[in-house]
């Protein structure tokens, strides 16, 4: 494996390795002031390239330095103020080393991560802190899809590169065989990239023209209801040039056939994908003593508003005999609105963010029996995957892209607040072994099409499907 940076990245990398050798100097007493003063100046530089405030306090410490009669003392302060300086430029460092716009994850490419040699190259241009922290787990399933659609890419007999999807660098277009992944990188490097090359969108959200508007209609109507305009929480900016998908082989599409529908023309050729799941180490079992039918789960991430907390909280301010718990992190205004409910009400319990494996979060799933699946828009929500793993039943609209009827779960349209707690009373009505029956049915549809093992089978699949469609053509 190999780590190709940007200019900026190295600017990262030189400042703290000359703080670090600096620092061992002043330990050992080596070094004379000469070479301390062009030290600093070019760390100086650095630290000014990093956009980083440090040049106070180097230059403070180039005059102390420029001294030849230093005493002790004051030689203990400057090794002092250079670990400090370490420590907090270190500390900056580790704190950006993410997938964002602001990341600087997007100023490196990870070039042949397996240390392959076949004579294809492939470039995924997806997450790249899977493979930049090999050894680290993440709470969202997308970090072990990467690494094993990185892994079905090498069984494919490529030798597979990494960028993310928010890369500064110039990929070299003549390198690669396939490429697979999406936003800018992606879509710039599809003009440039050699004829037998495939190319192969990867979209793991529903099409922006469907879901941007879908998101606009929620805050439309939760000002109607309340008076109040909630921002935007998860606009996408994806697809933003039609022209150049129409140059991709193909599309792989995380979702079911209603998420697929939204791309509608976009591409030559789209492809569902299932998502993965977490694994839970608990079976579908409803817990014992707990009532039937009384508690409901609403497990979202990121985008509260647009994942529907509003409807489940006003719905169940009519529902005092029923409780629901809030699992995901409800914040910003939307969180500040809802605060004194969900600190207060007897029937409304919010537990924020909570890992999937959790002794809390495996209790929930024994006591909640169904969960509420009202984003406006997703590809399909992984975090109803989840609950599905720990035998909740999903009760979903089409926007979830679950398969919720087939997995032995119940389909919804979009309803109004009143319609969702008129939903809400009657499944808690249901008979216990029905629930019982829909509870395995969930826990086994879920393991046998949302396991790891059972994403790399299908993302195998459309590899090969697309690899051979695009052979077909050129014959």
């Amino acid at each position: 494996m190999e780590y190709l940076m940007t200019d900026r990245m190295l600017h990262w990398q030189e400042l703290l390795s000359g703080l670090a050798e600096w620092q061992e100097e002043l330990t050992a007493g080596t070094g004379s002031p000469e070479n301390a003063a062009d030290r600093l100046t070019q760390l100086s530089l650095l630290g000014d390239l990093c956009g980083l405030l440090i040049t106070d306090m180097l230059s403070q410490l180039q005059s102390i330095m420029a001294r030849t009669d230093l005493s002790q003392a004051e030689l203990n302060a400057v090794r002092q103020l250079s670990e400090k300086m370490l420590t907090y430029v270190q500390k900056e460092y580790d704190a950006r080393l993410y997938d964002s716009p602001d990341g600087l994850l997007k100023e490196v490419c990870i070039r042949n991560c397996f240390d392959t040699a076949y004579p294809k190259k492939a470039l995924m241009v997806y997450i790249l802190s899977p493979f930049f922290f090999p050894e680290t787990g993440g709470s969202h399933t997308n970090v072990a899809e990467a690494r094993q659609m990185a892994e079905t890419l090498r069984d494919l007999s490529y030798d597979v590169d990494i960028v993310n999807t928010y890369y500064e660098g110039v990929p070299d277009a003549e390198r690669y065989d396939l490429v697979i992944g999406f936003r800018r990188p992606f879509e710039e490097l599809l003009p440039r990239l050699k004829k037998e090359c495939l190319s192969v969108y990867y979209t793991t959200e529903a099409s922006p023209y469907y879901a941007n508007p879908a998101e606009l209609k929620r805050i439309l109507d939760f000002e109607a209801r309340n008076g109040r305009r909630m921002p935007y929480e998860r606009q996408n900016f994806c697809c933003q040039q039609l022209d150049r998908l129409l140059l991709a082989d193909g599309a792989v599409c995380i979702g079911n056939d209603w998420t697929v529908s939204t791309y509608r023309g976009m591409f030559h050729r789209c492809l569902k994908q299932n998502a993965s799941s977490t694994a839970l180490d608990r079976d579908a079992a409803h817990k014992e003593g707990a009532p039937y039918g009384k508690a409901f789960l609403w497990y979202g991430g990121a985008g509260a508003l647009h994942k529907g907390v509003d409807l489940c909280i006003e719905a169940f301010r009519s529902l005092p005999e029923l409780t629901l718990h809030l699992v995901g992190r409800v914040d910003g205004e939307i969180g500040a609105f809802y605060r004194e409910e969900m600190a207060g009400a007897p029937n409304i319990v919010y537990h924020g963010f909570l890992p999937p494996d959790s002794t809390e979060f495996l209790e929930l799933c024994g006591i909640c029996d169904f969960s509420l699946g009202v984003s406006c828009s997703e590809g399909q929500s992984t975090a109803m995957n989840t609950a599905m793993r720990g035998g909740v039943i999903p009760v979903c609209q089409p926007s979830m892209g679950i398969d919720a009827e087939a997995s032995g779960g119940l389909v919804i349209g979009e309803p109004t607040i009143p319609e969702l707690a008129d939903l809400c009373r009657e499944l808690s009505a249901m008979p216990s072994g029905e629930i019982d029956r829909r509870r395995e049915q969930v826990y086994a549809y879920a393991a046998e099409h949302h396991s790891l093992e059972a994403y790399g089978k299908m993302l195998r699949e459309n590899l090969l499907t697309l690899l051979e469609e695009k052979e077909n053509r050129e014959r």
